[in-house]
């Protein structure tokens, strides 16, 4: 939802790494620049879209693309606001399929790095919490080198179904942090949850622009919001930059 740049850079990645069936779902998304992007060649050649007509919000989204029946036979799905592994594992797929088959678990995920030279550990992420405070947690339960039984949301994940009949991933139900899942935190499958960056890429104004539009769905921005709240009526002059 009106977030060209994270949008663009994600489907330009699975397009270098070989995804060639890579479907978008809009939500019904305001910004001239990406109802641009999605009637352009750059895009029309990498991916499709699908414009759900409404704000879904990124749980309801996954549920909607998840209930098309060439998804039970497993997909992955993410939101755009990562810099995905670059450079990506090679078998990145394939492990992601035997780790999930291995452990039993049908969400495989890849970690988020929480490398302080370049993330913002203090920052607020979720309503008081920082991502330090919310995010150690899911690098300590080791299940095997590099994977940790960690609850994964709609960050880059795979759906791996268990062995025998394909399933449906809707059959698991809607609440995500009750489905079985790991990370993996190897070399190649790391992914950097931009918003926590120190400094991205993403044009200020167009950050600014998400931010006064997005709906209740964004749990960072209303963290943000709070944050700045509080900064104010503790007396401080300006909220900082975000």
């Amino acid at each position: 939802y009106n977030q060209f740049s994270y949008l663009r850079d994600t489907v330009d990645w699975f397009w270098r790494h070989g995804f060639k069936n890579v479907t978008v779902l809009d939500n019904r998304s305001s910004s001239a620049e990406l109802a641009s992007y999605f009637n352009g060649a750059d895009f029309t050649a990498k991916a499709r879209a699908v414009h759900v007509g409404e704000n879904m919000g990124p749980r309801r989204a996954l549920a909607h693309a998840a209930a098309a029946p060439d998804t039970h036979g497993g997909f992955i799905f993410t939101d755009p606001d990562l810099l995905l592994p670059e450079p990506c594992a090679p078998d990145l797929v394939k492990t992601m399929i035997e780790i999930g088959l291995r452990h039993d678990h049908v969400k495989v995920g890849l970690a988020l790095s929480l490398d302080p030279a370049t993330i913002d550990l203090d920052r607020v992420t979720y309503n008081s919490k920082t991502v330090e405070q919310v995010e150690r947690k899911y690098w300590k339960n080791k299940v095997e080198s590099g994977v940790f039984n960690a609850t994964t949301d709609t960050t880059f994940f795979a759906y791996v179904p268990r062995a025998g009949t394909p399933a449906p991933f809707n059959d698991y139900g809607s609440k995500q942090a009750k489905i079985p899942a790991i990370r993996i935190g190897r070399k190649g499958f790391v992914a950097i949850h931009r918003p926590w960056l120190f400094h991205d890429t993403v044009p200020q104004s167009e950050m600014d622009s998400y931010a006064q539009s997005v709906s209740r769905y964004s749990t960072f921005v209303r963290a943000q919001r709070k944050a700045d709240d509080r900064l104010l009526t503790n007396g401080a002059k300006e909220t900082p930059p975000r």
